[in-house]
């Protein structure tokens, strides 16, 4: 098998046997942040050189477009993707963190959930319709991934809600708290 080419990958960290890590520690979208369709291809290439992937997660979040296409590709890559947060998973990062096959949390690390919103204070009817639709794709994929209803996961998207690591595991966000105890 020929050798990946790990210098031309913008998202790549480091590589550890037969595991690649990725990472993102930016905004989601936008001209400096994370790219959806340039992590997707990155992940992609590693899936073929690599049995297992983890993507390191620290970002307040940002597009809902691109974060999809980083999702998709976690989820349906062709090698097990575990997911990681870092520090901070608010927003649509919070959402490409269910992505994983297992979902790791740092237990000093934040999830933060919220209503998708297009920066307009006072959405028209339309664009309320649009926000509505999105809301309940990303309340899919939380309940997919949670031992949490529809119902409970809207909810706290509603009022914005910020989750501890043991939060977090206690309704089923999470697979396990890494800890990271004084030396």
């Amino acid at each position: 098998m020929n050798q990946p080419d790990l210098n031309k990958l913008l998202y790549f960290q480091n590589a550890s046997g037969d595991t690649a890590t990725m990472r993102i520690y930016k905004p989601i979208g936008g001209e400096k942040g994370i790219q959806g369709d340039v992590f997707a291809q990155e992940l992609d290439y590693l899936s073929s050189f690599f049995k297992k992937i983890n993507v390191r997660i620290n970002s307040p979040g940002g597009s809902v477009l691109e974060g999809y296409a980083i999702f998709s590709s976690i989820v349906t890559s062709k090698v097990p993707v575990h997911t990681y947060n870092d520090g901070i998973a608010a927003s649509m990062a919070g959402v490409i963190l269910m992505a994983g096959k297992k979902v790791f949390m740092a237990d000093y690390a934040k999830l933060m959930l919220h209503n998708p919103h297009n920066g307009n204070p006072s959405p028209n009817k339309k664009e309320q319709e649009v926000l509505g639709i999105l809301k309940d794709s990303l309340v899919k994929i939380f309940e997919s991934r949670t031992s949490q209803n529809a119902s409970a996961i809207d909810d706290m998207m509603s009022v914005e809600t910020w989750l501890s690591a043991d939060e977090s595991l206690s309704k089923g966000l999470i697979d396990e708290i890494v800890s990271y105890p004084n030396k």
